[in-house]
C-alpha cells in the first residue's frame, strides 16, 4: 500500500453560486452608486440655493442702489428747482412753467395754488369741500383746456365726510373716475397726489381724520399696482412742519414750491436732465 497521501480536489463553484455572488457584488455597487449620486445631488441643490441666495443678494443691491440713485437725482433736481425759483437768478427759469400745460384738481388744500398767485385759476380745478366725486362735475372745463397733465389732489375731505365705509370701497369709486377721466382723455398723463398728512392738531378734531394714513397706504398701493403715476409727498410735511396753518390741515405760501417741485419731477420721470437745466415747454390750451 502507498505511502502516498491522497490529494484533496477542490468541488467546482456551481453556477448558482456564481450568480448570488455576481448579485451581490452588483446590489453593493448600485447602492454604492445610487449613494454618491444621492449626495452628489444634495451637494448640487446646496450649490443651486448658494448660487441662488448670492443672486439674490446681488439683485437686491444693485435694486437699492438704482432706487437710491433714483431718489437723488429727483431730490437733485427738486433741489435746483426750488434754488433757483427762490434765488432769482435763474436766467429767467419760471418753476411755474411747467405747469403751462396742465391742471390741478382738488380740495381746498390745491386751492392755494392760485389763491398765493402760483398758477392762474384757470389751471386750477379745485374748491373747499371737494370729494372725488366732484371729479365728474369738472370733466366740461377739463375737456376745454385739453391738458398734457393733470394733478390730482384729493383724500382729506373723502375720508372726513364719512361717505365711504371702507378705504377699499373708496379706491374703487376713485378707480372708477380714472378710468373714465383716462377713456375721455387717452393723451393726458393723470397723475395722483399722495394724501397729505395732518398734524396732532386735526387729529384732535375729528375721529375720521385718524383714517387719512389708512386711506393714503390704499392710495399708493392701488397706483403701484396699476402703473398710475404717483406722486409721493409724504415727506414734505416732514421735512418742512413749520409750513402748517394753525389747522395742521392747510398750508402757508412757502409750502407749495416745495410741493410743485415733487409734482414736476414725478410728471417729468426719464427727463431728468430738462428739469434740472430749467427748460420747460411753453403749453397752450386746446
Amino acid at each position: 500500500m502507498s505511502m502516498h497521501k491522497k490529494q484533496r480536489r477542490n468541488k467546482p463553484v456551481s453556477w448558482r453560486a456564481r450568480l448570488i455572488a455576481a448579485a451581490v457584488i452588483a446590489v453593493c455597487v448600485l447602492v454604492f452608486l445610487l449613494a454618491r449620486f444621492a449626495g452628489v445631488r444634495k451637494e448640487k441643490a446646496q450649490v443651486d440655493k448658494g448660487v441662488k441666495y448670492l443672486a439674490k443678494i446681488d439683485s437686491e443691491e444693485a435694486l437699492k442702489k438704482s432706487e437710491n440713485k433714483i431718489k437723488q437725482q429727483r431730490q437733485d433736481a427738486i433741489s435746483k428747482l426750488l434754488d433757483k425759483e427762490s434765488s432769482g437768478d435763474g436766467e429767467g427759469f419760471d418753476p411755474w412753467g411747467y405747469f403751462n400745460d396742465s391742471v390741478i384738481m382738488g380740495d381746498s388744500r390745491a386751492v392755494g395754488f392760485y389763491l398765493f398767485d402760483y398758477l392762474p385759476q384757470s389751471r386750477v380745478i379745485a374748491a373747499a369741500g371737494n370729494t372725488i366725486q366732484t371729479i365728474e362735475d369738472s370733466i366740461d372745463t377739463l375737456n376745454s383746456i385739453n391738458p398734457s397733465y393733470v394733478f390730482l389732489c384729493y383724500g382729506l375731505n373723502d375720508v372726513t365726510s364719512g361717505r365711504w365705509t371702507s378705504a377699499d370701497e373708496w379706491i374703487k369709486e376713485y378707480a372708477a373716475n380714472l378710468d373714465k377721466l383716462q377713456s375721455m382723455f387717452p393723451k393726458t398723463v393723470f397723475c395722483v397726489n399722495s394724501i397729505l398728512p395732518v398734524t396732532d392738531a386735526a387729529l384732535a378734531t375729528s375721529d375720521r381724520v385718524k383714517l387719512v394714513p389708512e386711506y393714503a397706504n390704499a392710495l399708493r398701493k392701488y397706483c403701484e399696482e396699476n402703473n398710475i403715476t404717483y406722486v409721493d409727498c409724504d415727506n414734505l410735511p416732514k421735512n418742512h412742519p413749520d409750513e402748517y396753518e394753525a389747522d395742521g390741515i392747510h398750508f402757508k405760501k412757502t409750502f407749495y414750491p416745495y410741493w410743485a417741485a415733487e409734482m414736476i419731477v414725478t410728471a417729468y420721470v426719464g427727463d431728468d436732465d430738462d428739469v434740472s437745466s430749467g427748460s420747460a415747454e411753453d403749453g397752450s390750451e386746446n
